[in-house]
């Protein structure tokens, strides 16, 4: 098997959403919009999931399944368009506490210091609201 061969066999397809990208106004912002609506999109997923940011050495990471390698972004990269559509907790407790755990953005994460994962959570009714309003805006103007 060629290499070229090889990366098809190993690579998928990220899908855009041009009807996003103009309510989040990055290119990056949109891409992980639309990963987090496909992971979220599974029945299993809808009260939120766990996903590692980049590659580590926790027993759960699998390789190849960190958003840094889902995405071909660094971690830097990751967090600055995450900030975008989401908030970000750096603790479990802090996520609790806070009384608007979203504020005003689709999506929360948090990391759980007991279990050394980053945890991510969609904010559906908003998030539904938005995307549903996109598709309507963009629909119409087709």
């Amino acid at each position: 098997m060629t290499t070229l061969q090889n990366y098809a066999t190993h690579s998928f397809y990220i899908k855009f959403y041009p009807a996003l990208l103009s309510y989040t106004g990055c290119e990056k912002a949109t891409l992980i919009a639309g990963k987090l609506e496909y992971w979220f999109s599974n029945p299993k997923y809808v009260g939120g999931f766990y996903k590692f940011v980049e590659p580590c050495g926790h027993p759960l990471y699998r390789h190849g399944d960190s958003w840094s390698e889902e995405l071909g972004v660094s971690r830097k990269l990751f967090a600055k368009a995450f900030d975008i559509i989401g908030i970000r907790y750096n603790s479990k407790s802090a996520y609790l506490r806070s009384e608007d755990k979203f504020q005003g953005k689709l999506y929360a994460s948090y990391h759980d210091r007991k279990t050394n994962r980053t945890y991510f959570v969609r904010n559906h009714e908003f998030t539904s609201q938005v995307l549903n309003s996109l598709k309507t805006s963009y629909s119409s103007t087709k």
